[in-house]
């Protein structure tokens, strides 16, 4: 998508069918329910990038949130890789847990 010159955000409805967001009678975020861990990254992917174009703290945090769900659940083997996504993003990376 990048090297054609098309925005990532062209796939985003897309991407969103795997992922879906349950929210609770607070519209706060209660349960978030992932059928690929591509999509995932994907709308981290597109997430980041809308950063520049629109409300940049709201897309920040839905970007961070994706990669914070890579790193601890769906592709813990890459957890410094997406720790550092976190961090070019301008956000410092949440502790968790060390699993051993």
């Amino acid at each position: 998508m990048r090297v054609s010159g098309r925005p990532m955000a062209e796939l985003k409805t897309f991407a969103t069918r795997f992922v879906t967001e349950e929210t609770g009678d607070d519209g706060r975020s209660k349960e978030i329910q992932v059928k690929s861990s591509l999509a995932v990254e994907w709308l981290a992917d597109v997430f980041a990038e809308e950063v520049d174009a629109g409300p940049e703290q709201e897309r920040r945090a839905d970007a961070v949130k994706m990669l914070t769900l890579l790193k601890e659940k769906y592709d813990p083997i890459r957890r410094n890789y997406w720790d550092y996504r976190i961090r070019m993003l301008g956000c410092e990376p949440m502790a968790t847990e060390s699993m051993a």
